[in-house]
């Protein structure tokens, strides 16, 4: 649900006037839903709007019965999605994305291999514009595939060809690989040596949910720990992935611009509550954000000389 922010960043970033046209738009899991609008630009900034404000638990997925969890590959069947995905991905909208291809913008949305337990990349305004008669249901399926929580929603099979012999993957949700990514050759071969010395390209990273998860105690039972202990691994992840991003602009001499969830607005932990409320919140929170004069943030969290000092004791005076 925290997509909502994204598209109301998007939303009230158009309303200011200083909405860019992006060169490359790349996204993972419920950005890969965002991403494809995101690149075509603001004349879809209302398909974003309505939907994460109107979307819930019903239109993403339904519950198999506990007897089908015998033999199945997830919880729920991601049928709903599919058709969502159908309904919004029209080949009139994946050949937009392929006229983007001979301009040189790209559009790059991330899935999991499970069979090599790796991120895999795809250049969808390649695919869009290529001459396979099934482009638009890989495409779709691309896209299904990066929002496949694992254990949740089913895997997406994919079948390659490797020369000439034909096989089928299967792929999740990009999140479980890298929670962002920006191909550095997007910068060129040499980025670092032609770095320009002024003005330059910029980066923005849109997260959808917060930099830091909110503190909160932890009951000592098994599920609790685990749960959050998991938490904790994909935050650290997600810190590596925001960093290495980061790196990569600031070799290419590019600009970094970062926003996420504002840390003071009061969050469902389930993000799969799809609460209609929350929702508006969050799309609301982004919007403002967006269309206001708000700094965006220059460095990722964690390089600052305070951001974590080293402890030395349990006692601790809180300042201003």
């Amino acid at each position: 649900m925290y997509g909502a922010y994204t598209a109301g960043v998007l939303k009230g970033w158009t309303a200011s006037g200083r909405r860019p046209r992006f060169d490359v738009v790349t996204g993972v899991s419920t950005g890969s839903l965002i991403a494809p609008f995101a690149f075509l630009g603001p004349d879809y900034d209302a398909v974003l709007e309505r939907g994460y404000i109107t979307i819930r638990p019903g239109d993403l997925y339904r519950l198999r019965g506990p007897t089908a969890l015998l033999w199945a590959d997830s919880l729920a069947d991601s049928e709903p999605l599919r058709r969502r995905v159908e309904a919004q991905l029209t080949p009139d909208v994946v050949a937009r994305v392929g006229r983007a291809y001979a301009e040189g913008r790209r559009l790059y949305v991330g899935t999991t291999n499970l069979d090599t337990k790796s991120l895999v990349v795809w250049d969808l305004t390649a695919i869009a514009a290529g001459n396979d008669p099934r482009k638009v249901e890989l495409f779709r399926d691309v896209i299904l595939a990066s929002c496949a929580i694992p254990g949740l929603l089913p895997p997406v099979p994919i079948t390659i060809e490797v020369d000439g012999h034909r096989h089928s993957e299967l792929h999740v949700d990009g999140g479980v690989s890298a929670s962002l990514f920006l191909p550095p050759t997007v910068f060129g071969a040499d980025a670092k040596a032609e770095a320009p010395a002024a003005a330059g390209p910029n980066v923005y990273v849109i997260v959808a949910g917060k930099v830091k998860p909110d503190s909160r105690p932890v009951e000592r039972s098994f599920v609790r720990v685990s749960g959050e202990s998991l938490t904790a691994v994909l935050q650290a992840r997600f810190e590596g992935d925001l960093l290495r991003v980061f790196v990569h602009a600031r070799d290419a001499g590019a600009g970094f611009r970062l926003t996420a969830v504002p840390q003071e607005l009061p969050l469902d932990s389930n993000w799969m509550a799809l609460d209609g409320p929350a929702l508006r919140r969050l799309f609301d929170a982004g919007r403002k954000f967006g269309a206001g004069d708000q700094a965006w943030r220059t460095s990722p969290p964690g390089l600052g000389p305070g951001d974590q000092p080293p402890r030395t004791g349990v006692r601790f005076t809180v300042t201003e």
